[in-house]
């Protein structure tokens, strides 16, 4: 990939528009290495949502997961690796009202099946905030049906959990010994722009936090978009930003 092609189209021996040209690493420093792009099938969402709403619009299942390793199967007398398991699952998500429970597999949505962690990310992308989908997982051996209907990424909910905690992007937040901390990350919008558990929230755009829903009210009243400065859990300053959605 040369200078100039990211953005351009990317296409199959028939011409035919597979993907948008995104990115390179180079070992060498030269334009040549591993090149990614972005599918043509998320391209044509994407631009359907600019047109439709004047922004992407994202579901959330509200889970964390990891692939089925060896133990994980072995344990839980699995016929094979395929699927995903559920490290986690946020309060209140989509995931949570469905009935998903920690420790579940997610094997299908709908009639796709699921063999790993990024098979979920990709179906999942498929799916507007509101869409329902039928999700078939392995509990105690057995398999069940729950219907989901997904929520948005860009939610901010100030839900209120149990142990005192507030949902903020896909994220769970509270005090911390040292603050507002991320308590999960989750695997929402906060963690796609880097926020990770442990995370102490110290200043949402430029303003000091001093509990939780200073960080939402300091949310919903950005304009455009969200800067969280803080430090990070091994002790390193850091910060990380997103856009608000409309």
């Amino acid at each position: 990939m040369n200078p100039g092609n990211s953005g351009g189209a990317l296409v199959n021996k028939a011409g035919e528009l597979v993907g948008i040209n995104t990115a390179i690493i180079s070992t060498t420093g030269s334009y040549t290495g591993y090149s990614f792009a972005v599918p043509s099938n998320i391209v044509s969402k994407i631009v359907s949502d600019l047109i439709d709403f004047g922004s992407v619009k994202r579901a959330r299942l509200g889970v964390t997961m990891s692939p089925v390793t060896d133990k994980i199967a072995k344990d839980m007398k699995l016929p094979s690796l395929d699927g995903v398991y559920v490290n986690d699952v946020t309060q209140g998500s989509a995931a949570d009202q469905a009935g998903i429970k920690k420790e579940d597999v997610i094997i299908k949505v709908d009639s796709t099946l699921i063999k790993s962690p990024s098979d979920l990310q990709v179906v999942v992308n498929k799916f507007h905030p509101g869409d329902k989908a039928m999700v078939t997982i392995l509990r105690d051996g057995k398999q069940r049906q729950v219907e989901v209907q997904f929520q948005g990424t860009s939610e901010i909910t100030g839900t209120v959990g149990a142990d005192g905690s507030v949902s903020f992007y896909g994220a769970r937040i509270g005090m911390g010994d040292k603050g507002v901390t991320i308590l999960s990350a989750g695997n929402g919008k906060l963690a796609q722009a880097g926020g990770e558990d442990g995370f102490v929230i110290q200043f949402v755009n430029d303003q000091r936090v001093n509990k939780p829903q200073d960080v939402i009210e300091i949310a919903k009243k950005a304009r455009r978009s969200i800067v969280i400065e803080g430090v990070t859990a091994t002790g390193r300053q850091g910060y990380f930003a997103f856009g608000k959605d409309e």
